[in-house]
């Protein structure tokens, strides 16, 4: 895998498993940064190509953001899946999985991805 600085956002692009991952999962993670990285990822969808956005935030960070924030930024017709990381059990909206931590999460989206797809990740936590 290759890792590209992306100031304009503070996450990197890889290739993970033949897909565009762009993570932007980190402590200082805020709806900002979230709202930039899916532009960005956005740019790298083809036609006929899915777009999976991480989005959620782990139970260890000391500041989390609001889970209806969270929510909000994940409504975009332009997004095909969604997976929320929390550790909390929650009532979430039509077509969201949960998962309880980035790693999980990150199986779930590359299990709904194929080669060429794009996957956002912004989960808030410690690394």
């Amino acid at each position: 895998p290759f890792r590209t600085s992306m100031d304009y956002y503070g996450g990197c692009q890889q290739q993970h498993n033949g897909r565009f991952l762009i993570d932007n999962s980190n402590s200082g993670l805020d709806e900002a940064s979230i709202k930039q990285a899916i532009l960005y990822g956005l740019t790298f969808k083809k036609v006929g190509h899915k777009v999976v956005l991480i989005i959620g935030l782990e139970s260890n960070v000391c500041e989390g953001i609001a889970t209806e924030a969270l929510l909000s930024l994940a409504q975009s017709d332009s997004l095909d899946h969604v997976v929320f990381v929390s550790d909390q059990e929650r009532t979430l909206g039509k077509g969201v999985i949960q998962t309880n931590n980035l790693e999980s999460a990150l199986r779930k989206a590359l299990e709904l991805t194929d080669i060429s797809d794009v996957i956002i990740s912004c989960v808030k936590m410690w690394r």
